[in-house]
């Protein structure tokens, strides 16, 4: 027995005179009049490929619990971070990419940048930089050997040198914190050195310390007027 199957014709509606055309469809879109879009100077002054993001807002209130149609609708505000075009989180990705493994790099920055975001509720990109910038030593110091006599010497350290150090020094500090994802390790971390309470501000005051120590070998001589 032969079944016979009728397809109906599919019908496409009018398009109305009133809608776009193709060449503004684009700019229809992709417009920023939408209230939850507000520019400011950081994403004006970013790279040209960064997209604005949305700006944050705390979530709703949870529905009543009488209300079931409310409370299956209810969706929390998604989580927008910066682009990775900054050149500070590029230098991150950089410093913690293993094998040439570049998209674990950048899940570890985007998972950083998120618990930052959910939990003090601010921009998470000033508040790294912030950190980096408290954590970061001024000095450095190295060992040099003549024949059996061993010095320290210090050395000071450019602003590319010391964003290094200290965030080497947050990784590494890291791994004390618990949590299975190493981003939210790093998060904690930043939080801690942004309270004052981080082994890595003891890491730098040790540096800066042993530097004073050994001030007298600097090779550079002081002319007294």
């Amino acid at each position: 027995m032969i079944t016979r199957i009728l397809l109906r014709p599919k019908t496409i509606a009018a398009i109305p005179s009133s809608a776009p055309s193709s060449g503004n469809l684009r700019r229809t879109f992709c417009s920023t009049q939408d209230a939850r879009f507000k520019p400011t100077i950081t994403d004006l002054d970013r790279h040209p490929r960064a997209r604005r993001l949305p700006v944050y807002e705390p979530p709703g209130a949870f529905p009543e619990a009488g209300d079931m149609a409310a409370q299956l609708a209810y969706r929390e505000p998604t989580i927008s971070v910066p682009g990775l075009e900054e050149p500070l989180l590029d230098y991150m990705i950089g410093l913690l990419m293993r094998q040439g493994k570049r998209t674990i790099a950048e899940k570890h920055v985007i998972n950083l940048l998120t618990q930052l975001r959910l939990v003090t509720g601010q921009e998470p990109f000033p508040l790294l930089s912030k950190a980096i910038q408290i954590a970061a030593p001024l000095v450095m110091t190295r060992n040099e050997k003549k024949r059996i006599k061993v010095t320290t010497l210090p050395l000071p350290l450019n602003e590319t040198q010391q964003a290094r150090k200290a965030i080497l020094w947050i990784v590494k500090l890291s791994d004390r914190r618990p949590g299975k994802k190493f981003g939210h390790r790093l998060a904690m971390e930043v939080i801690a050195v942004l309270n004052g309470n981080s082994d890595v501000l003891r890491l730098k005051a040790e540096q800066h310390k042993l530097a004073f120590v050994n001030r007298a070998n600097l090779r550079t001589r002081v002319s007294r007027a």
